[in-house]
């Protein structure tokens, strides 16, 4: 018995194992493959192409709005089928797709099609995550999802590079078929090395009524904190506005990516040591202290501490938000719940970078500091008194 448990036990390991290797490398090629385009797509659709800015603008915020809302019906969806794994293969797969439609258009409305389907991979991160979840132990999952966060991050930054270098040789279309390639890779990996086991129940119609009290009060947190988070955009831009040369920002920018990739696991083997909640109380901290400081520091030099600091917190926050949201979700319902609270989180992120844009226009430039430091605060006051610490 005890050599049949012991068997089983090393089954699952190496399951747990290779999964995390198959994510970890999917998120990291199709992350390589997005920043291969990334630098290059606003002069594409307004130079290439000739749309305006107003154009961009759309393409963009309609991109960000359709990642966001797709993930609470994904996670619901898969939950009720009960499978997980084609939604992720093919959510890795839609971008590659979509890149390659790019890569064909003649025309800007030809664009928008391509764009929504490209967003539409975004329904891959519930399931995926709860999966995550599932083949990982409690005491290991801030490390688990560290692990996937850090490659998520490191693909991130190394993309531009190969973009830059790629440029040199290659159009711009030709580039965007080169950016397909990583993520359909990716969705191979996932297909060949992911082995999921089919739920031999499902949930009743009531199963968004199963996410617990916790989880629902974190969420309601987690809104007020997100409406602090605006757009690294506007650090970007205050960072020039104050001495940094253009030349210099994709340096503060690439000290953001490697930052959030090298403290994605250590951040998450420290809630697993720790808790979740002390270690998310210590991402709104570096949040409020990062807001501060844009706020009320106006030399150079500080600026490229301050993105470190950033880097810290969003690797941190990043790892821990989604290692938490499962702790506090049963399996029959977290790509329910995990979809929940990343189509909240992510809504929250628009109105916070409306909001910062018109302080900036109507007060000055540290005003959205200022409103960021003080409602980060009220959201680290809120996690310490109304969320409960693990047991």
């Amino acid at each position: 018995m005890n050599v049949k448990n012991k068997g089983t036990s090393n089954r699952e390991e190496i399951d747990s194992r290779r999964a995390t290797l198959a994510f970890s490398l999917a998120s990291f090629l199709n992350d390589v493959g997005g920043d291969i385009i990334e630098p290059f797509w606003p002069a594409f659709v307004t130079q290439v192409l000739g749309a305006p800015m107003t154009v961009l603008g759309l393409l963009d915020g309609m991109g960000e709005t359709i990642a966001a809302v797709i993930k609470f019906p994904a996670g619901y969806f898969t939950d009720r089928v009960g499978r997980k794994k084609p939604f992720v293969w093919f959510g890795y797969l839609l971008p590659a797709l979509a890149r390659v439609g790019y890569a064909f258009s003649y025309s800007i409305s030809s664009l928008f099609p391509f764009k929504v389907l490209d967003r539409m991979g975004k329904l891959r991160d519930p399931p995926r995550d709860a999966m995550i979840a599932e083949k990982t132990r409690r005491k290991e999952r801030g490390k688990t999802f560290g692990f996937i966060n850090a490659a998520d991050k490191f693909g991130a930054t190394l993309g531009p590079f190969i973009a830059y270098a790629l440029f040199a040789l290659f159009s711009y279309r030709f580039l965007f078929l080169i950016a397909s390639v990583p993520s359909i890779i990716g969705a191979l990996l996932i297909v060949w090395l992911v082995k999921e086991s089919r739920q031999k129940t499902q949930p009743t119609r009531t199963s968004i009524q199963k996410i617990s009290n916790e989880l629902k009060t974190f969420i309601l947190i987690s809104i007020l904190f997100a409406l602090a988070s605006f757009s690294i955009s506007f650090m970007i831009r205050y960072a020039n506005e104050i001495g940094i040369s253009l030349l210099s920002l994709p340096l503060v920018y690439l000290i953001f990516n490697l930052t959030a990739s090298l403290i994605s696991i250590p951040g998450g083997k420290l809630s697993d040591a720790i808790g979740r909640k002390s270690t998310l109380m210590l991402s709104y901290l570096l949040y409020s202290v990062t807001m501060l400081g844009f706020a009320t520091i106006n030399w150079s030099i500080a600026i490229y501490l301050l993105f470190l600091l950033y880097g810290l917190h969003y690797g941190i926050l990043k790892t821990t938000q989604k290692a938490f949201v499962s702790d506090l979700s049963s399996p029959d319902v977290r790509s329910t719940a995990l979809g929940i609270f990343q189509t909240v989180f992510a809504l929250c992120l628009f109105p916070a970078s409306v909001i910062a844009g018109l302080l900036w226009d109507l007060i000055g430039p540290t005003a959205p500091f200022f409103y960021g430091f003080l409602l980060s605060i009220l959201g680290l006051i809120s996690l310490t008194i109304f969320v409960k610490s693990e047991k």
